[in-house]
């Protein structure tokens, strides 16, 4: 083993350890960082491959601490490698940047096993600090390297996370997040703070969070549990699920259901193709569904409702409220039935696939509208 140190800048300081796995050709670097102290502390972190971590720092201060991993055919070349990743930071308050560099001239092509099967004609690149990399999942042509990332954030900062290929975890952190990757997941337990994650491709899990959370994934599922939030879930590809929580849902999935259970809170959910199951709902004062092809189901109680917006193109609606406001409900359907069984409500149709609910006094207004499918509004079933 081989112990390098590192000089530190004024405003920084740095240690760096080189370790040897002689039998897999492999060189591990880890090097740290610490940055001042600061009342607005922000920092920006870019980093091109690998995992990035999050964890509560304990003195007001970020942390930085990097793993440095490479292979290749001989302990010498892989110790050069690992050597020559580079990193660039200022500590600089509100201003403050972190970036893990990997000079191209010694790694030209990176190796990403998760990257598409090289074709003879076809390269794939990641943009990275405004250059475009080569990546490619042939070990034979591309140079193996990570750089695992470990932050400790600071209460009440900022951090701004871009990590291009990779997952970034995120845990007891109470501090703004915005968390970006282009193919990696994301997740984060016990937080507080304003979080958004955004990654190309890859799965979003919040658990246990406190504070607004706007998470996006171009093909992967979106979980959020126990959040008492202002949520917003877009998923091109992938379902939405929400599980106990208060607050607001915003869901949307071009392909993929949404599926919400026991939430207080407003709620609107719009799928391409999928559907849109809602359950134990409370204190909801919105209620809007949108599906291009999948129904909508919705239970629980709908007392404090006062906007209700339902549409599908292709499928069925059933609504059942354990408690309903005064409304006037527009109902309208291509092909189906439309029934009723509320409370205090008279139905009168009029016409072939219209009707129109009046429950109590028909102070606020409701719309349900199917292009195939039968619509169903009720109370639950009362128990023999």
């Amino acid at each position: 083993m081989t112990a390098i140190r590192i000089l530190a800048a004024p405003l920084l300081c740095a240690a760096a350890l080189i370790a040897f796995d002689a039998h897999a050709a492999t060189a591990t670097v880890t090097r740290a960082w610490q940055f001042k102290a600061a009342p607005d502390a922000r920092l920006q972190v870019d980093n091109l491959i690998g995992s990035v971590t999050l964890e509560p720092a304990a003195d007001g201060a970020f942390h930085v601490t990097a793993t440095i991993t490479t292979e290749a055919d001989s302990d010498a070349a892989a110790a050069t490698l690992a050597r020559a990743v580079d990193f660039r930071s200022e500590d600089a308050g509100a201003k403050s940047t972190f970036q893990a560099l990997l000079p191209e001239d010694r790694f030209p092509i990176i190796h990403d096993e998760r990257s598409p099967k090289p074709s003879f004609f076809g390269r794939t690149y990641v943009d990275y600090l405004g250059e475009r990399r080569q990546i490619s999942s042939d070990a034979r042509k591309a140079v193996k390297v990570r750089v695992d990332l470990k932050v400790r954030v600071p209460g009440s900062a900022r951090l701004s996370v871009n990590n291009r290929l990779g997952p970034i975890e995120a845990h007891g952190v109470n501090a703004d997040l915005s968390l970006d990757t282009a193919r990696g997941s994301i997740a984060s337990r016990d937080g507080r703070g304003s979080l958004e994650a955004d990654t190309g491709a890859g799965a979003v899990a919040v658990a246990s969070h406190e504070g607004d959370v706007d998470a996006d994934t171009g093909s992967g599922e979106i979980s959020i549990v126990d959040c008492a939030c202002r949520i917003s879930a877009d998923t091109g590809s992938g379902a939405v699920r929400v599980l106990r929580g208060r607050g607001s849902v915003e869901a949307d999935t071009g392909s993929g259901n949404v599926e919400i259970t026991d939430f207080a809170g407003s709620v609107n959910a719009d799928t391409g193709s999928g559907a849109v199951a809602l359950k134990g709902l409370s204190e909801v004062r919105r209620l809007e569904a949108d599906t291009g092809s999948g129904g909508v189901t919705a239970e629980g109680d709908l007392s404090g409702l006062e906007h209700l917006d339902v549409d599908t193109g292709s499928g069925g609606v059933s609504i059942t409220g354990s408690g309903w406001p005064d409304m006037r409900i527009s109902m309208d359907v291509g092909s189906g039935s439309i029934e009723a069984d509320v409370p205090g409500g008279v139905l009168t149709r009029d016409g072939r696939g219209s009707a129109k609910l009046v429950i109590g006094a028909g102070t606020h207004r409701g719309r349900i509208s199917t292009g195939s499918g039968g619509i169903t509004v009720r109370a639950p079933a009362s128990a023999d």
